[in-house]
């Protein structure tokens, strides 16, 4: 064990909620559409990098069934969960 802890609690969580913002970055970009497209409900991501190959992404994930648009700036995912793609 870690000389500064004596002991580790874990807990269960009931998910994620919160807002982190980064620079526009092309990995980065290609992440947030990723996991916003395999997360359950709505995201939006400003600072997405309009490269071609980023924006072929969101053509991936929109054929997969994703619902992807982009108001004011912001790309609006609504995320269809780990198992709710579509072939």
């Amino acid at each position: 064990m870690n000389q500064f802890f004596e002991s580790v609690e874990s807990k269960q969580s009931t998910g994620l909620v919160g807002e982190l913002v980064v620079p526009g970055d092309k990995s980065i970009s290609h992440r947030a559409v990723m996991l916003a497209s395999l997360a359950e409900g709505k995201s939006e991501i400003s600072g997405l990098l309009e490269g071609e190959d980023c924006l072929a992404t969101v053509e991936v994930f929109k054929k997969l069934g994703v619902s992807i648009s982009k108001e004011n700036e912001k790309y609006i995912v609504e995320g269809k969960g780990l198992q709710g793609l579509e072939n």
